[in-house]
């Protein structure tokens, strides 16, 4: 169950479906049709109540309401129509030997919760955001009766779902802090879209540092912050060290904002569309550096951004606006520079102590991003996890003779 499924540029579910179903798995994927992350359907699709795509794995879509919108109540009912689809058009077929929900949005709890009563099917729920936390920190609600409401229901979930995944060690922490079982909590972290290293580039300019943000441009990501950044640290360096300068390679609600901002500052910024996982290495090989960037929120100490892992399978430095377990990854592997987000100061020494690096320091933290990412992220190795877990769910009769259970241990 997942209202996020590709050809929509999120490849969690599309890549573990596929892993499963080529190890013995028979895999059915309940979706929506494809809106991410514009808001509006593909145009390759026509909407309709519900529908199949060729398999395996088998998928099936429903209808939905999209919504890109900053707007709660427009984001909410986005959320709430494909749930009420799903259960509605989406959950009747074969009984299901085990359920895997995937969260984003919370609202997915919904249908999960139902299916394992029907279906007396044990759930899988995966969370790659804490709500209410994710809800007042992006800036979409602030704390108060409905986080409160929120906060409620999921403790249900926690309470009935057989077994957790997270994606860090901080967010194990967070549950364990709620009161969750730690016996069901397991770390599963993200892996990357595109698993092939960027090129060195050999055509870097003298005068220029060239950095590349990737992703969605959200309220969560502040890049119209991080624009400030790069532009008081380029007004405090003068003729005395290299102009920094901003590509965007994707979209989002925030885009326009993070384009006046640079235009109010002189940042020099460059605005490219998204292209396949495939390409994303040969822009990155354009790049001195990979951009992430955080809010200033607790919310956000406990996660281990997907693009991290992603910049580490790239091999290049990464400069980040990140705490906790994020910047710890980056920190730890030695694959670049970090600084607490939304510290205006810090961002700028941050900046200026990338400008001052030499070409062989950047080339030794892309290295090392890249080994840290062949050890600890790959997909096949959390995938094999995967798989021993939902045969362990599953019960003795399927996991004889066609699953064969794997451990793999969170970084």
């Amino acid at each position: 169950l997942t209202e996020w499924y590709p050809p929509e540029p999120v490849g969690r579910a599309g890549r573990l479906a596929e892993g499963l179903q080529s190890r013995g798995f028979e895999v059915r994927v309940v979706t929506a049709f494809p809106s991410y992350p514009h808001g509006k359907i593909y145009s390759s699709y026509k909407q309709r109540p519900r529908s199949s795509d060729a398999g395996p794995p088998a998928v099936t879509r429903v209808w939905s309401w999209p919504s890109r919108s900053l707007s709660l109540p427009a984001r909410g009912l986005s959320y709430l129509s494909f749930a009420l689809s799903a259960l509605c058009l989406g959950l009747w077929g074969r009984r299901p030997d085990v359920i895997w929900a995937y969260q984003p949005p919370p609202s997915i709890a919904l249908p999960a919760l139902v299916a394992r009563r029907v279906f007396r099917a044990p759930v899988v729920y995966e969370i790659q955001d804490m709500w209410p936390d994710t809800l007042t920190a992006s800036g979409l609600h602030p704390e108060g009766r409905l986080s409160e409401l929120i906060e409620r229901a999921m403790q249900v979930v926690y309470r009935r779902a057989e077994r957790i995944v997270v994606i860090s060690d901080g967010f194990r922490r967070l549950l364990e802090e709620r009161g969750v079982d730690a016996d069901k909590v397991v770390v599963h972290p993200n892996w990357p879209d595109t698993t092939t290293a960027a090129r060195v580039s050999e055509t870097r300019p003298g005068d220029r540092v060239r950095l590349l943000y990737a992703g969605n441009v959200g309220p969560a990501q502040r890049l119209p912050f991080f624009v400030r950044a790069l532009a008081a640290a380029n007004a405090a360096a003068g003729d005395a060290r290299p102009q920094l300068e901003l590509t965007i390679l994707g979209d989002g609600p925030m885009l326009d904002q993070t384009r006046a901002e640079a235009s109010q500052h002189g940042v020099r910024l460059q605005v490219l569309p998204r292209v396949p996982a495939s390409e994303v290495a040969d822009v990155a090989s354009r790049a001195d550096a990979l951009v992430v960037n955080l809010a200033a929120d607790p919310a956000y100490e406990a996660t281990i951004p997907s693009k991290v892992v992603a910049y580490l399978a790239l091999g290049k430095p990464i400069i980040g606006g990140l705490e906790g377990d994020g910047a710890a990854i980056v920190e730890g592997a030695e694959a670049g520079i970090t600084f607490p987000p939304e510290d205006l100061e810090a961002a700028v020494e941050a900046l200026h102590a990338l400008a001052d690096s030499s070409e062989a320091t950047r080339r030794a933290w892309g290295r090392n991003g890249r080994r840290t990412y062949e050890s600890s992220f790959t997909a096949e190795g959390i995938i094999d996890a995967y798989a021993g877990l939902i045969a362990e769910l599953a019960g003795p009769r399927r996991r004889e003779g066609r699953f064969i259970p794997s451990r793999w241990d969170a970084p």
